[in-house]
């Protein structure tokens, strides 16, 4: 099951089902396009996902409809072309001497600018007809390019503070997937195909729902937030 759900509340909004040998990523656009259809309010700024949805096509989907994409990357290896050699595990630029450069600022254009640490590498000071060797100064635009986008983050930087911050905020919704699991059976179903497994899929969801409205019909908003058992 892919499913858009709510990391404030941690309610499921919508979702899909598909075979169990299929790829996640090409799934977060048909999930969210759900989601815009199901709901005229549904209008967000961020959208959180894992490594399985690490793909620049998802960067590029979400970017256009002004949503700020926060997707877990997957790790890079030595067949990633996406780095080679250029970026390191941080998402951060590496200076001609192979060494991880500091990020400093954004420029007025959107780009993001990174500078050498301070003590340089080998070629700091390595002239090669009068020209520094290595720069000392190197500029990205992270929305130039679906790949750029998919490394750097194009509206908020990968790996800094706010894009932390955003991530954990996934956790609400991984105790959502945890309870809908164990709570409403979505890992105990006594059924088999596609049209039967939706179905559970769609009760024990609109059963979740119904529980969170409940507690609102008491005035009690912030009872949704506890339709989710807490995890230590």
């Amino acid at each position: 099951m892919h499913m858009v759900a709510d990391a404030k509340y941690g309610l499921p909004l919508a979702f899909r089902v598909t075979p169990g040998n299929r790829s996640d990523s090409p799934e977060l656009p048909e999930v969210m396009k759900k989601a815009y259809g199901d709901y005229v309010w549904f209008k967000p700024s961020v959208a959180t996902a894992d490594r399985g949805y690490d793909a620049a096509t998802n960067f590029t989907y979400l970017y256009g409809k002004n949503v700020d994409p926060i997707i877990h990357i997957r790790k890079p290896t030595s067949r990633d072309d996406l780095y080679d050699g250029v970026y390191d595990k941080d998402s951060l630029p590496h200076c001609l001497g192979n060494v991880p450069m500091e990020f400093v600022g954004t420029s007025g254009k959107g780009e993001y600018i990174y500078h050498c640490k301070e003590g340089g590498c080998h070629l700091k000071k390595s002239m090669k007809g009068g020209i520094l060797h290595c720069d000392t100064v190197y500029s990205e635009d992270p929305a130039a390019s679906p790949e750029l986008m998919r490394i750097l983050g194009p509206i908020t930087r990968r790996n800094s503070p706010e894009w932390n911050d955003l991530y954990a905020k996934r956790w609400s919704v991984e105790r959502l997937f945890k309870t809908l699991k164990e709570s409403r059976r979505l890992e105990a179903h006594c059924v088999r195909g596609l049209a039967h497994i939706t179905l559970h899929m769609m009760m024990s969801t609109l059963a979740f729902q119904a529980s969170a409205l409940a507690e609102v019909k008491k005035g009690n908003h912030g009872g949704m937030r506890w339709a989710v058992p807490k995890v230590a």
